[in-house]
């Protein structure tokens, strides 16, 4: 049995890693985009090799999941894999699970494991559970037999979750607790996580189930900072303030923790609700019986009082640096699909339509598999793009950047890809591995806000379809 992991690097996939090589007698395979097994994990580990993937290229995905019989998704895309990032999380998410889903489903994956968030009861839930909701619909969409696992915060000692509450409760002496801090969560130790995601592995029982797993107790957001105090042997004076908007707490939030923003301002949104385990759907484990919330808190503490100060810094929080990811450009967008429409018929609309926003300043010509931009009374075209026709299907068409101007020569194909998704009634719009021409300021201040324009009104354009 060869199973894959996606996001093996990260925070749950490193001890996941760790555990199945030593508990499974399969082939374990870490995927991420700069992977760096360390000297023990391959002495310690025959069956386990460690391998670069980019999740948002199709064809690499498809090689890397040939052969694999179990694929365990990990992946949540809100740190930065290009320079520029443009657009929203939820969209790079919505890409990288479809590209995971459609390559996975070609090369015959039997399960994808899926760990999930907790869902609320709100009829209103955050834009990063909807996301988390949406990934689960468009694996499951795919691979009939992905399942999913659902978790709140998890708790390790090298886990953000964890280090942000830490470093509140030692940097402030008094904390404002605003009003989303009296909602209640059931947090969960990595190792739970861990074990959880092993039990149902590779067991037909489990296929097409969704689970929930976290602590025994219930307990606020403002008692988890309380308890964090208690076990830290802090005194703190915790104010509650009705005032302070989830906006205003992830700023601050951010600036005190120093955590990433792109980490913190989706996981604060998705605190607006409480979120817990329905007892109906908790993963049952013979022998296993979830712990209380403060005996999780004091056995990660105790853990972080022996590490080096140096050491206490979650893999999220780290900045690598990454010579591919200079002056490069990934840009996803979400757009409508009318119905009866298709991805190909989006990309020729595409081709007629961009001409018409500017027919003073663009020309467009088609030739063969090639597409000419030109700007008037410019002799040299400023894009050339060449249609993969060996890659584009009617719900998917591939374009690389050959040439022009604006396209900086000698670095990696750029690719402009359209692809249906969520049931055909979406559209992914996206620009992958592009490095501009123009210096890097000048480009981020025209041409890549002159792309975000554009793709606000071709998306308004096609909704103009179904009116």
């Amino acid at each position: 049995m060869r199973i894959a992991i996606a996001g093996g690097s990260g925070f749950v996939g490193h001890e996941l890693t760790e555990y199945l090589s030593q508990h499974f007698d399969a082939e374990i395979i870490s995927f991420s985009r700069n992977p760096t097994p360390t000297a023990s994990s391959q002495k310690k580990h025959a069956k386990l090799s460690f391998v670069a993937v980019d999740l948002h290229n199709l064809r690499s995905l498809e090689k890397a999941l040939s052969d694999v019989d179990i694929a365990i998704y990990l992946v949540h895309s809100m740190l930065p894999s290009a320079r520029l990032n443009q657009g929203e999380f939820q969209d790079f998410d919505l890409s990288l699970a479809d590209n995971f889903a459609r390559a996975a489903k070609k090369c015959g994956i039997e399960q994808i494991i899926y760990l999930s968030g907790l869902i609320p009861e709100a009829l209103q839930v955050s834009q990063h559970l909807k996301s988390r909701l949406e990934v689960e619909n468009v694996l499951r969409s795919y691979i009939p037999t992905t399942t999913v696992i659902r978790a709140g915060l998890i708790l390790g000692e090298k886990g953000s979750s964890f280090i942000i509450l830490w470093r509140l409760i030692n940097r402030l002496p008094v904390l404002l607790c605003p009003k989303w801090t009296s909602n209640f969560c059931q947090p969960v130790a990595l190792i739970e996580v861990v074990e959880a995601i092993a039990f149902v592995t590779g067991k037909r029982d489990h296929f097409g189930k969704i689970y929930d797993i976290g602590s025994c107790d219930s307990v606020s957001y403002r008692g988890l900072l309380k308890m964090t105090a208690d076990i830290l042997g802090k005194k703190r004076v915790l104010i509650s303030i009705p005032i302070l908007s989830t906006r205003l707490s992830r700023m601050w939030l951010s600036l005190v923790t120093r955590a990433p923003r792109r980490l913190v301002y989706p996981l604060v949104e998705s605190l607006k609700d409480s979120m817990l385990v329905r007892n109906e759907h908790r993963l049952a484990i013979s022998g296993y019986q979830p712990r209380m919330t403060k005996d999780l808190m004091e056995e990660i503490a105790k853990k972080m009082l022996d590490l080096p100060v140096t050491e206490i810094v979650p893999h999220a929080f780290i900045k690598r640096h990454n010579p591919e990811k200079q002056s490069s450009v990934r840009s996803i967008q979400r757009l409508p699909l009318p119905s009866g429409r298709s991805a190909e018929w989006v990309a020729s609309q595409y081709i007629v339509w961009i001409k018409s926003l500017f027919p003073a300043f663009l020309d467009v010509k088609s030739q063969n598999e090639y597409i000419y931009f030109h700007l008037r009374f410019i002799k040299h075209p400023a894009l050339v793009l060449r249609l993969s026709a060996d890659r584009s299907q009617k719900d998917r068409q591939l374009f690389y950047v050959e040439g022009g101007f604006l396209s900086k020569k000698g670095a990696h194909l750029g690719r402009l890809e359209m692809r249906e998704t969520l049931g055909s009634t979406a559209i992914i719009a996206a620009i992958h591995d592009f490095y501009p021409a123009l210096p890097w300021y000048v480009y981020r201040f025209t041409q890549a806000l002159i792309h975000a324009y554009v793709m606000k009104r071709f998306a308004a354009y096609l909704r103009e379809f179904d009116q």
